[in-house]
């Protein structure tokens, strides 16, 4: 593990991560360094940087196995910690902070920073534990609110869910320990307080924080310039808007000029809002759901890059299955597609199309099973439902690719983004799938389709590399865990493998949140893994024991619940063997390795007699 002085450490995080460690604590001091390293390391221009997630003391970095090796882009993220605390030291003055743009990045010299002021009805339906809060702390409600309103709160990290804010600064007598058991649903716009942090909720979610009071200012807006209001690094005030109906409708006032002030200030995000298709082309109605199923959902090959706003890639869990249903259509491997669960999707068609079902599939049209990953042409009126395969996700490519509008520069579909259609939300009984009339320009590798998959997959091994947290747990856990087989749980989804068995010996859950990317491994108290895919919270602190690597993560897609799971533990150099004794095309094009991904930035360091500073931060355009 690659170390240097002060705290500062990296970690491999798999075959496609590094964990810069700056610190051991929460403090602002740290969050800043973090924010600062995140700069720094993107003004390297290294052909191998793909992505990075920051976090309160901790930065995630994506990087692509083929155009490196772990050792040397270790040294680079080494390099670029140790100069932003060099650079942290000498802006701007002794003591004083650093102060952020609405970008998150460090603000030019002398200028001013854009402070967001949330409004918040607090106390009764709206903060239904401001009471509790309050007999906590052994103060009267009236001075939580005035004390919580009286700090400058800074965003440490976004995490959770899209646009979910921890914001750091909550004055020490405030704090107050999580609810003992989690509410099902927490409105959007509560604000909370748990432990030593305050936050706000940008959607209706579970959750156990106290909830003090409300606001009406939408934190996510994937249709809007920026999606992300509060994005790390900004800084925030509250401001009491008054009790009951009245305080909410003045809220509500100043939250919209909130938001309209954050959008003239803005600059126009490319990836922000609905996008038109890049070459024009004209779309028609091919087909109508008569039956979703257990669930359906339109993917392509992710939204990748934007892991910092707590939104994560998403994509078909099974991506060759995906790539290779795509290709037998004459499709791109990225064309939007369909996934669907075990059994239960009816999908009738109303004129014309050539389809394939991935392998693994059991389809029918008519009585007539399909055969998998090759082309058939359904007519109009013809009727195709999915049984129960050998693979319990499936895909269906339709020729030209799904046609619903693209959100965040992705048509795939993550439900917990409040993204509208199908681009973010399940396919329901009705919906009208269009495609395009013709199929995207650009390569197509001519790479046939694998044998279909006849019975279903008992047990499954999974390559792993070991941690990032594999010491916390001891050689005796971590041995245990890669010399039993797991099973899968029905709890499974597209958010993580619940795997099943007796406990591991796990940590307690006491380690600061850090990025956490889909392969890894969490063990929570309980003692039972949790394998993170697609769909994974980008932040967390259970302590994880391996990571998944990327080429072995989709067999995780092809083990019905019942089956079983076994994980070989290889290091980051047989991990990238693997990518390298693959097909280039399939190597090169696999969804995160790929360049172009997310939106870099142009950092502008100016030098100057008594040393460097950081004096502008840009969007750099993305390219399309």
């Amino acid at each position: 593990m690659p170390e240097a002085g002060g705290c500062l450490s990296c970690r491999p995080v798999g075959d496609r991560h590094i964990l810069i460690v700056l610190g051991r604590d929460v403090s602002r001091g740290t969050n800043e360094l973090v924010r600062l390293t995140q700069a720094v390391l993107e003004t390297t221009g290294h052909p191998a940087l793909r992505e990075t997630t920051p976090a309160f003391s901790s930065l995630l970095v994506r990087y692509d196995p083929l155009q490196t090796d772990y050792g040397s882009f270790a040294r680079t993220c080494l390099e670029a910690a140790l100069a932003a605390r060099r650079r942290r030291a000498a802006l701007p003055g002794a003591g004083e902070r650093v102060r952020y743009d609405r970008e998150g990045g460090p603000a030019p010299a002398g200028a001013g920073t854009e402070e967001v002021v949330v409004p918040v009805v607090y106390g009764g339906e709206w903060g239904p534990d401001l009471e509790d809060v309050a007999r906590h702390v052994g103060l009267a409600p009236e001075e939580v609110v005035r004390r919580h309103t009286a700090r400058e709160y800074y965003v440490s990290m976004v995490g959770f869910a899209p646009g979910f804010t921890y914001l750091g600064g909550l004055d020490p007598s405030l704090e107050t320990p999580r609810l003992e058991a989690p509410r099902p649903r927490v409105p959007a716009g509560s604000v909370g307080i748990a432990g030593r942090q305050t936050g706000i909720y940008p959607a209706d979610l579970p959750g156990g924080w106290r909830i003090i009071g409300r606001t009406p200012l939408r934190l996510w807006r994937p249709e809007a310039a920026d999606p992300c209001l509060l994005r790390p690094g900004r800084l925030v005030r509250f401001a009491d808007a008054g009790p009951g109906a009245a305080g909410w409708a003045k809220a509500l006032r100043a939250a919209r000029e909130v938001e309209r002030e954050v959008d003239l200030q803005g600059r126009r995000s490319v990836a922000g809002g609905e996008e038109p298709d890049r070459q024009g082309r004209a779309k028609m109605a091919v087909a109508v759901i008569r039956d979703p199923g257990p669930l359906t959902t339109v993917q392509d090959a992710g939204r990748w890059g934007l892991s910092a706003l707590g939104l994560p890639e998403s994509g078909p869990l099974d991506w060759p299955s995906f790539r290779e249903a795509n290709l037998a259509v004459g499709n791109r491997p990225d064309s939007a597609g369909l996934e669907t669960s075990y059994a239960g999707l009816k999908v009738e068609f109303t004129r014309p199309v050539r389809v394939a079902v991935s392998r693994g599939a059991r389809a029918l049209v008519g009585g007539t099973p399909l055969p998998c990953g090759r082309a058939v042409t359904v007519r109009a009126g013809d009727v195709l439902e999915f049984g129960a395969g050998a693979s319990p996700w499936n895909y269906l490519a339709l020729a030209g690719g799904i046609a619903c509008p693209p959100v965040l520069g992705s048509r795939a579909t993550y439900a917990g983004a409040g993204s509208a259609r199908a681009a973010g939300r399940p396919l329901a009984k009705g919906d009208v799938v269009e495609v395009f009339a013709s199929p995207e320009a650009g390569p197509r590798p001519a790479v046939p389709a694998g044998p279909p998959l006849v019975e279903r997959l008992e047990c499954v091994t999974v390559r792993a590399v070991p941690g990032p947290n594999d010491d916390a747990f001891g050689p005796a856990a971590v041995e245990e865990f890669f010399s039993r087989e797991w099973r899968v749980e029905t709890s499974s989804d597209r958010r993580a493998c619940v795997l099943g068995g007796p406990a591991v010996a796990a940590p307690p859950a006491t380690a600061v949140s850090s990025g956490t990317p889909a392969g890894l491994v969490q063990v929570p108290p309980s003692g039972r893994p949790v394998v993170l895919l697609a769909d994974h919270q980008t932040t967390g602190g259970y302590a994880a024991i391996a990571t998944v690597i990327g080429p072995d993560l989709p067999l995780l897609a092809r083990v019905w619940p019942g089956g079983r799971v076994r994980f070989q533990a290889v290091t980051v150099e047989e991990a990238h063997q693997v990518w390298r004794s693959m097909p280039v095309d399939m190597a090169g094009g696999w969804p995160g390795n790929r360049g172009g991904a997310g939106r870099g930035r142009l950092v502008l360091i100016l030098g100057v007699p008594d040393g460097s500073r950081l004096v502008a931060v840009e969007p750099l355009p993305e390219d399309r």
